[in-house]
């Protein structure tokens, strides 16, 4: 482990130094490829921040590269977070129906009554434009071997547009990949007001659809023919849930991962389902459904300072348990 760290440690080096060599040379590492066998003594040329060619040792270095001796050394592919909030702010100022912090935290304006309100929801807001790029977790993470990201704003019900980036760069621009790649859901209730349980939320997101199609068809109506009709009032809400490529649903448990696929159907939404803790007690439903999941690896642990005497419950108790790594045979 303490060589792989070290072989990322130095791609996230070159990655942001300024200005960075032309061409870089690996050569006499162990190479990890993507699609073959491991290679036990062969050389990466990258040049100009890419990859030219990863072999055996015996192709051209470019003149003038810079030679980095692997002896001793893993080189593997750069590995993915598909759900993370590296990069995000803690908080920002909520605009209609916003709210500040992670998740549900008190809004700015009065409790909200109803739908209408668009409570807990900042559908329009995007990763890319929020990106900072001086969080230190991202430098964290580059060292542990991540190259890339998909990160998400995660506050509110609704909480904005996931985007794909890598985690080197000196500006956004230069680390967002894809600006938009899906919609974060959570099931949490409103600081204040509506909606205030899990029925009141899930009401809620069905709500927010069947606006979201009827905003979609009267804009639809307007363009083709605007003679005689009111131009639609423009909803940023609505006009976030609309661009959004597919949606992202919370299932820990059984029960929910079930009950997320259902609600997926019904909406009629790509959906992807993340936590997925007990998804060994419905691997077959998942089978079956073809639904793509993200797998959370934080799993429950017992709290270092918890009182001897209390008793899990045994889901508790199974779920920690399904985190050990079997031993190699």
């Amino acid at each position: 482990m303490k060589n792989l760290v070290a072989a990322a440690m130095f791609f996230s080096a070159c990655a942001v130094a300024q200005p960075p060599p032309t061409a870089v040379a690996i050569r006499n590492a162990r190479i990890v490829t993507v699609s073959g066998a491991p290679i036990a003594k062969g050389t990466v040329v990258i040049r100009n921040g890419l990859i030219e060619s990863v072999g055996d040792g015996t192709q051209a270095i470019p003149a003038g590269a810079l030679i980095v001796e692997g002896e001793g050394l893993t080189v593997y592919p750069g590995l993915v977070d598909a759900l993370s909030t590296w990069g995000m702010p803690g908080s920002i100022a909520a605009g209609r129906g916003g709210t500040g912090g992670r998740g549900l935290a008190t809004p700015t304006g009065p409790p909200s009554r109803g739908p209408e309100d668009r409570p807990a929801t900042t559908s329009w807001i995007k990763a890319a434009d929020e990106i900072q790029v001086n969080d230190r977790r991202i430098e964290t993470a580059r060292s542990a071997g991540f190259t890339s990201a998909v990160v998400f704003p995660t506050r509110g019900i609704f909480g904005g547009q996931g985007s794909l980036v890598n985690l080197a760069g000196a500006t956004s621009e230069e680390m967002v990949l894809v600006p938009s790649v899906g919609q974060y859901i959570t099931m949490g209730r409103a600081a204040s007001g509506y909606p205030s349980a899990l029925m009141g939320s899930i009401a809620y997101i069905r709500q927010i659809y069947l606006d979201a199609e009827h905003y979609r068809l009267v804009k639809e109506a307007y363009d083709r023919n605007p003679r005689g009709m009111k131009r639609p009032e423009y909803d940023r809400a609505l006009e976030g849930v609309v661009e959004s490529k597919r949606i992202l649903l919370p299932a820990n448990r059984e029960v929910e991962i079930d009950r997320m696929l259902r609600f997926a159907a019904e909406l009629k939404q790509p959906a992807i389902l993340y936590g997925i803790r007990e998804g060994y007690r419905a691997a077959e439903v998942l089978k079956k459904s073809s639904t793509p999941v993200l797998i959370s690896l934080k799993w429950p642990e017992k709290a270092r300072d918890s009182n001897p005497d209390d008793e899990d419950s045994y889901r508790t108790l199974e779920n920690r348990e399904k985190r050990r790594v079997p031993p190699e045979s």
